[in-house]
């Protein structure tokens, strides 16, 4: 049985309160809208503190390998996650050794404000 791939987007944002916010999506533009109009399908987190920026995105070739990644960077703490943001490159190399095996790359032209990615 073949293994169907689709690229799948792991980004970080930056709510109101300052808070870190991670997901996933096949769709950066299309989650961002959902996120920030802040309707049904938006996260129950970003509901109650609306995102501001776009602080990190990386590309998958999976969704199974996207979930690997976003899992990862749940599971750090504040202070890691903010140098991800600034290391991005080193994802696996520093941060998540474990998925050392996987290729993620990074996509800077998705980051910055929420407000100029879905207008």
């Amino acid at each position: 049985r073949k293994i169907k791939t689709r690229i799948t987007y792991i980004y970080i944002v930056e709510c109101e309160d300052h808070t870190l916010y991670t997901g996933i999506t096949t769709d950066v533009r299309r989650r961002m809208k959902e996120h920030f109009m802040q309707g049904r399908k938006g996260a129950r987190y970003t509901h109650s503190r609306r995102i501001q920026e776009v602080k990190m995105v990386w590309e998958a070739e999976s969704y199974a390998s996207a979930a690997r990644l976003e899992y990862a960077i749940k599971q750090l703490k504040r202070e890691d996650k903010q140098s991800l943001i600034q290391r991005p490159e080193d994802v696996t190399l520093i941060f998540i050794p474990a998925l050392e095996e996987e290729s993620y790359q990074v996509r800077k032209e998705y980051c910055g404000a929420v407000s100029k990615l879905i207008s």
